[in-house]
């Protein structure tokens, strides 16, 4: 190992900074991020103009019987925001706050993931606005199965592939899979992947997002960013993947897990806490409220607490303008997407603390994705296990060379990787007509 740090944590210094001023909309930021990109690449403003825009985005009605008789309407939304590489691929979410414009963010944001990780895909999401603790089961079904006949001329393994995304799991890809199949001649087994095993899926697919960010917890521990030990994490956010990364970690004696917290609650200990109990008693429906058994705070006191690596895990903008000035750790690791704004990951920056952006964090699921469809790692194998880490790992090594070489953050060496394998796909095909 290195006596010199090989990770840079400075911020965007050259040109124009990505962002300034108050909190922006995730589509606005994602723009602002690629023109940033474009000018570092120096990439013509033809092609950026063509990068800029999706190649579909698409809003239908998804109208349900509910379950007391009455109909109701809701919207739904797919993007794709790049088709040059392959078929697009992203999650398909049910969330309140599910928008056009926050789909088309997700969405480019994946393009790039998938080029980073040297995938055959571009970026697609898509989602229902819902709220989904409103819903009863059949009413999840009847929304997932009309959003999907809805969307069927334009999805299919050659074109747009869907997966598990916010509050959506194996269940409801199962209902797209069935209901894709009835519009497609029978041939939709590989048009979603997260699908359960039974008819297909991938056994390690569930927890691959969790273990690609502990892969990138890990490299950050071996690459000398954090060099004392224990190294003390803190996961706001233990749904499937903050509970996989949890469970990754506190396997590896050099981490100590002090703080979780989910909807119901926050749980703090500065000596560690009882991992293995607590996190089997997650992994068996329990919320951290539930489980107790450390010293309870506030929810949003989390983010505040001691800690070296802190891992949002939940949602979008979960370190903003009015939490970020609290934060100590020494490591962020954006385990959800975008759950860092993009002046709260500037402040982060100017403080010295290393930011590892969600292209190179959460790419553990869509690698697991990946593997899923392919003849000879479909059904039961181990090969998840070995190439998530990997792919992570690599990807960071890319980044973190670039990084240094050129003076400028993670996120913006993951975005020039991203978006210039992008740009190049685009330039070798060329335009038809």
């Amino acid at each position: 190992m290195s006596s010199e740090p090989r990770i840079l944590p400075v911020g965007a210094n050259l040109e124009e900074p990505v962002h300034s001023g108050p909190d922006e909309g995730e589509w606005t930021v994602a723009l602002k991020r690629l023109e940033h990109t474009a000018r570092l690449l120096s990439l013509d403003n033809d092609l950026h103009d063509m990068l800029a825009q999706p190649r579909r985005s698409v809003e239908v009605a998804v109208p349900i019987m509910c379950d007391d008789g009455s109909r109701e309407t809701f919207v739904g939304y797919r993007v794709q925001h790049s088709l040059t590489r392959g078929p697009a691929k992203g999650g398909v979410r049910y969330d309140a706050d599910c928008s056009l414009e926050q789909m088309k963010a997700l969405a480019m944001n994946m393009t790039w993931k998938c080029a980073l990780l040297g995938l055959p895909y571009g970026g697609g999401k898509g989602g229902v606005r819902c709220d989904p603790t409103t819903l009863s089961l059949t009413e999840r079904e009847r929304i997932a199965r009309r959003y999907t006949s809805e969307l069927a001329p334009m999805i299919g393994e050659n074109v747009d592939v869907l997966a598990p995304d916010l509050n959506t799991s194996e269940r409801e890809m199962a209902w797209v899979m069935d209901t894709y199949a009835s519009v497609s001649a029978g041939r939709a087994r590989n048009s979603v992947t997260g699908k359960p095993v039974s008819i297909g899926g991938n056994p390690m697919r569930r927890d691959a997002t969790g273990a690609g960010v502990a892969a990138a917890v890990r490299w950050c521990a071996d690459h000398d960013a954090l060099p004392q030990t224990p190294i003390r994490v803190s996961i706001a956010g233990v749904g499937d993947v903050g509970l996989a990364v949890a469970e990754h970690l506190y396997r590896d004696p050099r981490f100590l897990l002090v703080g979780l917290s989910d909807v119901s609650g926050a749980v703090y200990e500065s000596d560690g806490i009882d991992s293995e109990t607590f996190l089997n008693r997650l992994r068996h429906g329990l919320t951290v409220g539930e489980v107790g058994g450390s010293v309870a705070i506030e929810r949003d006191e989390l983010m505040a607490a001691p800690s070296d690596v802190l891992v949002p895990a939940a949602v979008s903008n979960m370190i903003d303008v009015t939490n970020v000035d609290r934060v100590q750790a020494k490591v962020v690791v954006e385990a959800a997407n975008a759950a860092i704004s993009a002046v709260a990951e500037e402040h982060l920056l100017d403080q010295g603390v290393l930011v590892v952006p969600d292209l190179l964090a959460n790419g553990g699921g869509v690698v697991a994705s990946h593997l899923e469809n392919l003849p000879e790692t479909a059904g039961p194998n181990d090969a998840t296990n070995l190439v998530v880490p990997k792919a992570i790992s690599t990807a960071l090594e890319r980044a973190t060379e670039l990084a240094t070489e050129r003076g400028i953050s993670l996120r913006e060496a993951a975005m020039m990787i991203g978006v210039k394998e992008v740009a190049e796909a685009h330039i070798v095909r060329g335009l038809y007509p």
